[in-house]
């Protein structure tokens, strides 16, 4: 997945959540989880996993712009 595919899906999902970063975390997590244990064909689980892994990995990454986005809709 590109780094801006990434990007736009994070802030998306950032947006219709308010909660910490371990929240926005686990949220993410199980957002992908559900959609991943939904879907029967293999291929496409694999495809999922690999996204998933890939934004999993951009939010540990980019732990202070995600933390800094989300105590930004706190105030």
């Amino acid at each position: 997945m590109y780094k801006m595919e990434v990007e736009r899906f994070i802030f998306d999902l950032l947006k219709n959540f308010n909660g910490t970063y371990k929240e926005f975390f686990a949220y993410t997590y199980k957002v992908f989880s559900k959609k991943i244990d939904s879907i029967d064909k293999k291929d496409s689980k694999d495809k999922y996993l690999k996204i998933k892994k890939s934004i999993l990995n951009y939010i540990i990454v980019n732990k202070k712009v995600i933390s800094k986005e989300l105590s930004r809709k706190k105030i």
